[in-house]
């Protein structure tokens, strides 16, 4: 077929072929847009392995499945009394646990710092908000058939009312969260320093006792010692003569000796004593560090269940930074006192 001369119209045939590939083009353009279209509306994003398309096998899935449950082959969560029991047995604990109540009060003030802050900057914006809404609605009103003004007084009534809810929010979240936190950390500070004052007591107490114990049984050794020497016959003293009664010499010695084992006996006494003294208080110390480090434990559990229950920002949107997390948080704590059992526990007493 001859080709077409310069400067003439195309023929039919060749008019009938470009349409052919005009049209082809269009609905190649309008495929491809449909294909985008369906896959805009949430569907996966497909990767460029096809390996990741497959089906896992059912080696895979209990692989999976042994690496995502918790094992059961580990060692089983300790009770609260085996908890308290370690504890009570490393040295220091007691100190340890009255000072991680410490920084546990010390977190929870911070905490309620920063909510009466936020609050209070609250509550002066949404009061500034409804001020200045309040004077626009007024002076709108004042002027008749402007432009809009249906509008805008909506938008100012929606300030008004915004303001309200914030004024609402901020009652609901002191009554809510800020009391309740309060409460719980001037409980827990409040037996936190009582059980610091019996600890300390009961320290000294049984720092006393060693000391005196220490006392008598230097005082029974000295004594003792006394004792044999005096029972002892010196070298420079004359041979004992036959005579009917002792002489003084002998009976001074015989006195000093009875003298000697007098203070021996009444050092024996003293050292027993003071050995009972210091058993008793072992025992007190004992008793007394195992009630603070398990009431501390249960005071601590208190404040977390109390952080656990109440929720910052009651009337937030679900959408929104700052909405309330649904569902049990996370307590994370050092060992000994953060992987103890979340169970409810009364109102303590001394």
């Amino acid at each position: 077929m001859d080709a077409a001369e310069p400067g003439l119209p195309p023929a039919p045939e060749s008019r009938k072929r470009y349409s052919d590939i005009f049209r082809s083009l269009d609905n190649l353009e309008i495929s491809l847009g449909n294909v985008t279209l369906e896959m805009l509306p949430g569907d996966p994003v497909l990767s460029g392995d096809p390996e990741s398309d497959k089906t896992p096998t059912a080696n895979e899935t209990s692989e999976t499945s042994i690496w995502s449950r918790p094992s059961t082959e580990g060692p089983a969560p300790l009770t609260g009394e085996e908890l308290d029991l370690r504890l009570i047995r490393t040295t220091g604990g007691v100190d340890a646990a009255l000072e991680y109540a410490k920084t546990w009060s010390r977190y929870a003030k911070e905490l309620l710092a920063w909510t009466e802050k936020r609050a209070s900057l609250e509550l002066e914006f949404a009061k500034s908000i409804m001020k200045i809404a309040e004077a626009g609605k007024v002076s709108i009103h004042q002027q008749n058939h402007m432009p809009l003004q249906y509008i805008y007084t909506l938008f100012l009534e929606h300030d008004l009312s915004l303001g309200a809810l914030a004024m609402e929010t901020v009652a609901q979240q002191k009554r809510d969260y800020y009391q309740p936190l309060a409460a719980k950390r001037t409980e827990i500070e409040k037996w936190r320093k009582e059980f610091k004052e019996q600890w300390t007591k009961e320290q000294k107490r049984m720092n006393d006792a060693v000391q005196a114990l220490r006392r008598a049984q230097l005082q029974y050794v000295q004594r003792s010692e006394d004792l044999w020497v005096r029972s002892q016959a010196s070298p420079e003293d004359p041979a004992p003569q036959a005579s009917p009664g002792p002489s003084k010499q002998q009976e001074r010695r015989r006195r000093s000796r009875e003298e000697a084992q007098a203070k021996v006996q009444e050092a024996m006494a003293l050292y027993q004593m003071c050995v009972r003294e210091a058993n008793a208080r072992q025992q007190d110390l004992e008793a007394a560090k195992q009630r603070i480090v398990s009431h501390v434990r249960k005071l601590v559990l208190q404040g977390d269940e109390v952080l656990r229950r109440v929720r910052p920002f009651p009337t937030a949107t679900p959408h929104s930074p700052l909405a309330p997390v649904e569902g049990p948080l996370p307590l994370t704590h050092p060992q000994g006192l953060g992987l103890l059992p979340r169970r409810p526990v009364s109102t303590l007493g001394p």
